[in-house]
């Protein structure tokens, strides 16, 4: 059984790169103005060179009016309302520039610009999620690797985040199907793996029952994060409880980072087609924006049934000599939707699996204030139907869940307070295909949690102080769960520090704590210790101690259903009974 091919064809069009890409083509052919359409045109070079600058983005601030320069530098913008506007000029390897300019109606301003150079450090990463601050990866206090949105764009057509994670140092992601991964660092990996702690923007995406990740239902296409964070290693000293492994922060784009219009179209093996649409735009302020989301991605699994004897050797047939062997009547009892076994038990499923479908959809808003400090408030949903996961007792299925979430924070350069919610129905009952039987999973997260911090003594010394409050609320209607442990809701308080201080330009020392207690597990204290020496910039020696702790789910603790369908052995005790052993077996 091999994993999804990851072969596919990607389209993805940018309204606003179509318009850039036959601007460029017109080159210098193209007039300077149209005739009534008030705008600005000119041309990009360097200070240095005074040669043109081709490539240059050109923007009027706060509105989705944006071009680039052609191979000449020459760029122009029409369309614009007159009165007084900021035009915002970027380009690799030159510094940032704006422009104050005054649009008259019926005219076109002409607005030259030269850009200085800015030395560009392709070394010079900058990483958040080491120790909740900004700093440089090379001098970070653990091993942290970084994954760009670039780097995992081709695995964006089936949004399989943990096949473009392989390529990191010490991950281990075995493939149980499409979408289901056993995702683990540094190894001691499972079937049923939680060690790695996923976040995005902050926010925990595991199931609130079990803890480990839908991988099936993230709300969003790999090619729209910002930026991927792996730090590997114990991490409950900052994260808490289940940043085992390490931690995984997914960060994704402010509205003002993706102002204008996406379509991506994406198909490929196993009948794989995607369609994603993002629209963001801003006031003409640049205070206010707005970002819409919507997907939905259909493909084949290439799970198989396991109802009859066989279906392991032709399901492995090709990777596996004829050791495999299939307990009699069949491995599991129930066929995968769409499927059926027709006659017997024993026998194979015959028909064709129903397609794996996925949907989602967000809605998001930014608002800039003037003192610097950014809010946002999102939502929304994801859908998955008929995906096939591994878990602790065989291979589940779940035919249709839905994952809502919302999230609020507030961001300055010292004050973070952040509010999400989580939640996770199944619209339909999983199957536990070795027992037969259905499940049931209504649960929700609500998560608060303030973090301050601050530099004193020079810059020498950085200081983070930060408490988070949890309550988690789990109800299977009595069907996985022990009914007097059932319909329950628990509670988790935490409070942690970190204190960073420079001895030297080229020595730091890192000390944090976390204390974490709640009604499902003892108090813990999380720490940690670090020290760099960075002898040469880019280049550093590390040595680190950390401690982290691992709490049991929900359903470890209370877990209650059938393995599988139930034995009836009276037909076999009647035979003994009057078997020629009858009379040894006595009143047994």
């Amino acid at each position: 059984m091999s994993p999804l091919c990851s072969t596919s064809i990607r389209f993805t069009f940018r309204l606003r790169l179509l318009a850039m890409l036959l601007l460029w083509t017109l080159g210098d052919a193209a007039p300077a103005g149209a005739q009534g359409q008030p705008g600005v045109s000119g041309v990009v070079t360097s200070a240095t060179s005074g040669k043109a600058l081709a490539y240059a983005h050109v923007q009027i601030a706060g509105t989705s009016s944006v071009t680039v320069t052609n191979r000449n530098g020459v760029y122009r913008l029409t369309g614009l309302s007159s009165g007084p506007h900021v035009l915002v000029v970027t380009a690799v390897g030159s510094r940032p520039i704006q422009v104050a300019i005054t649009v008259i109606d019926g005219q076109v301003a002409v607005v030259d610009v030269s850009m200085n150079p800015l030395p560009v450090l392709l070394g010079n990463v900058t990483v958040t999620g080491v120790s909740r601050g900004n700093e440089e990866i090379a001098g970070a206090p653990a091993a942290v690797s970084v994954l760009s949105a670039a780097e995992a764009r081709d695995y964006a057509p089936t949004s399989q985040l943990p096949l473009a994670l392989k390529t990191l140092p010490g991950v281990d992601a075995p493939q149980n199907d499409v979408n289901d991964f056993s995702f683990n660092t540094r190894g001691f990996n499972t079937t049923f793996n939680r060690r790695v702690l996923v976040l995005q923007d902050g926010r925990e995406l595991g199931m609130p029952s079990v803890g480990a990740q839908d991988w099936n239902a993230m709300p969003f296409p790999l090619d729209d994060l910002k930026a991927i964070e792996l730090v590997r290693g114990p991490g409950s000293a900052l994260y808490g409880a289940n940043a085992f492994g390490g931690v995984l922060n997914l960060y994704t784009p402010e509205v003002r980072e993706v102002v204008g219009t996406k379509i991506a179209l994406s198909g490929g093996t196993l009948g794989t087609r995607r369609l994603d649409l993002r629209r963001a735009a801003l006031n003409r302020a640049a205070t206010l924006g707005y970002q819409l989301n919507f997907g939905v991605n259909t493909s084949e699994s290439w799970s198989r049934s396991r109802t009859g004897v066989g279906d392991l050797q032709r399901e492995y047939a090709g990777v596996t000599n004829d050791s495999v062997r299939t307990p009699f009547p069949g491995f599991e009892v129930t066929p995968l939707k769409g499927q059926r076994v027709d006659g017997p038990l024993g026998t194979s499923a015959v028909g064709r699996p129903d397609p794996l479908v996925e949907y989602y959809g967000s809605a998001r808003a930014d608002y800039y204030a003037s003192s610097g400090r950014v809010f946002t408030a999102e939502g929304g949903a994801s859908r998955a139907k008929n995906q096939v996961n591994m878990s602790a007792v065989g291979r589940v299925q779940f035919t249709d869940l839905i994952r809502p979430w919302a999230r609020v924070a507030m961001n300055t350069n010292n004050l973070t307070a952040t509010a999400w919610w989580s939640g996770r129905k199944l619209l339909e009952p999983q199957i536990a295909l070795a027992a037969g039987v259905g499940f049931e999973d209504l649960s929700h997260i609500l998560h608060t949690e303030v973090r301050y911090q601050f530099r004193t003594l020079a810059d020498r010394l950085r200081l983070v102080a930060g408490t988070s409050a949890r309550t988690m609320l789990v109800n299977s209607n009595r069907t996985n769960i022990a009914p007097s442990e059932d319909d329950r809701a628990d509670g988790y308080v935490a409070a942690y520090g970190l204190a960073e201080y420079n001895l030297t330009p080229t020595l730091r020392v890192v000390f944090a704590g976390r204390y974490d207690d709640g009604n499902l597990l003892k108090p813990q204290f999380s720490g940690k210790g670090a020290l760099v020496f960075e002898p040469i910039k880019g280049h550093a020696i590390r040595g680190t101690i950390n401690r982290a702790f691992q709490t049991p789910n929900v359903l470890e603790r209370f877990v209650q259903f059938p393995a599988g369908l139930p034995l009836d052995l009276r037909p076999i005790e009647a035979s003994l009974r009057t078997s020629s052993v009858g009379g040894a077996l006595g009143s047994v």
